[in-house]
């Protein structure tokens, strides 16, 4: 865990951001989150894939959402700036954390969009907390993604939806590192898509965490398959698109 966060722990992050906003000529005063996209979302396909979650997530004005592995809050302020709810964003690291608090400052958007550094297999969080949850691209260095998965779902209320954007492995095809997410193998835990399907079906997992009618959309090269997957008792929905890139 040590590794993951100092992997993710650049210095100077928000100055070096504003640095880049300066020699760009941007009025700092007037930034707003489109100014920020080239480095605030760096997500595979950054922004066109975070409108397309958007859309897919289907939040409305004024929910509680929760945002694991929130980055520097690019695709948290996006979605709160889109559907005018309320974002919580967490993530490992703190140089992400203070850079997401001040980024978010300066778009005035502190209001409705919050931040705190915390493990996404202990969330800070009371059960029940958040009317729903997104997460983009994280499950790549979590090794325990059963309780990546099962704290999530606690933390959102019956009912809730919980949508997932993530990189999978293939199983015919080695990863050469570096990678974006990982210097080594030691931070990286591909999980081939069908092993994602496994996971979601098995019912002592995350139908007792609460999770329900999971849709699974697969990406391969801007090609869909949609796949309905299993339903159990509780009245909440699982959203899984993922992106098999390596």
């Amino acid at each position: 865990m040590k590794h993951i966060h100092s992997y993710y722990s650049p210095n100077d992050l928000y100055n070096k951001i504003i640095d880049g906003l300066n020699n760009l000529g941007k009025d700092l005063s007037e930034i707003t989150p489109d100014d920020l996209q080239p480095v605030d979302e760096f997500h595979i396909r950054g922004d066109t894939a975070t409108n397309e979650l958007i859309k897919l997530a289907n939040f409305t004005p004024d929910m509680q959402i929760l945002d694991v592995g929130c980055g520097v809050g690019g695709s948290t302020r996006r979605l709160s700036h889109e559907t005018g709810c309320y974002v919580t964003g967490i993530d490992l690291s703190d140089e992400y954390i203070d850079a997401a608090e001040r980024l978010t400052d300066l778009l005035k958007m502190q209001d409705r969009v919050k931040f705190e550094a915390a493990s996404a297999l202990d969330l800070p969080f009371d059960d029940n907390t958040f009317d729903g949850a997104w997460s983009i691209q994280m499950n790549m260095n979590v090794e325990d993604k059963l309780g990546w998965l099962k704290e999530v779902f606690r933390a959102i209320k019956p009912g809730g939806r919980a949508v997932l954007y993530e990189v999978c492995g293939h199983k015919n095809t080695p990863v050469y590192f570096p990678v974006p997410w990982a210097q080594d193998s030691s931070m990286s835990f591909l999980y081939h898509q069908s092993h994602f399907g496994k996971l979601l079906h098995r019912p002592d997992s995350i139908s007792r965490s609460g999770m329900t009618r999971p849709i699974c959309q697969r990406r391969h090269f801007h090609k869909w398959q949609n796949q309905r997957v299993s339903q159990t008792y509780r009245n909440s929905e699982y959203i899984c698109w993922s992106e098999t890139t390596y």
